[in-house]
């Protein structure tokens, strides 16, 4: 059997695969650690109902989260649906919908 080598990394491009392949290194003992959005791998510890037997170890850094429309080439439609998109954003933020629906997946507010 090879001597434990802790400083060593694995690196993994990530697949669609990439977070339940990383949970089951963590089951085997093959890794201790991975890194990845807090959200999206307490959502899958949830769906597999692992979430009491792992930890966060920490955040890296946090991040904005943007998303894109289209190009300018439909400037005024796009405005709109933006305005749209920020007017529905912030209603459902004021009466605690978008927390009730991170609530239903364990999951942290989005602001």
């Amino acid at each position: 059997m090879s001597k434990p080598t802790p400083e060593q990394f694995q690196f993994q491009p990530y697949l669609g695969r990439y977070i339940k392949q990383s949970i089951g290194k963590l089951d085997k003992k093959r890794i201790d650690a991975f890194l990845f959005t807090y959200n999206t791998t307490m959502h899958e510890l949830n769906k597999m109902q692992l979430s009491h037997k792992y930890r966060n170890a920490g955040c890296v850094n946090t991040t904005n989260i943007y998303m894109a429309f289209t190009p300018q080439a439909h400037k005024e439609s796009i405005q709109s649906a933006m305005d749209l998109f920020d007017k529905n954003m912030a209603e459902l933020q004021k009466n605690g919908t978008i927390e009730r629906i991170m609530n239903n997946y364990q999951l942290t507010s989005w602001r």
